[in-house]
């Protein structure tokens, strides 16, 4: 019985998280223009994902802090 609902457990677990991984994701690509990269070149498309993922955590931090104070 102990483990039916561990695995219901784990299983709940996983679909939170995947919900949120996909709540990010969609997040970056809309409010970033990630849905297209226009830049050229391999590098180029590295430093686009990079520096939008950098912004979209300083706004999710900014955001934390701000509802603290």
């Amino acid at each position: 019985m102990k483990n039916i609902t561990s695995s219901k457990n784990m299983e709940t677990r996983l679909k939170k998280w995947r919900s949120g991984a996909e709540a990010v994701i969609s997040n970056i690509k809309r409010g970033y223009n990630l849905a297209r990269c226009t830049w050229k070149g391999w590098e180029h498309f590295a430093s686009k994902v990079l520096w939008s993922a950098i912004a979209y955590n300083i706004r999710v931090m900014t955001a934390q802090i701000v509802k603290l104070v």
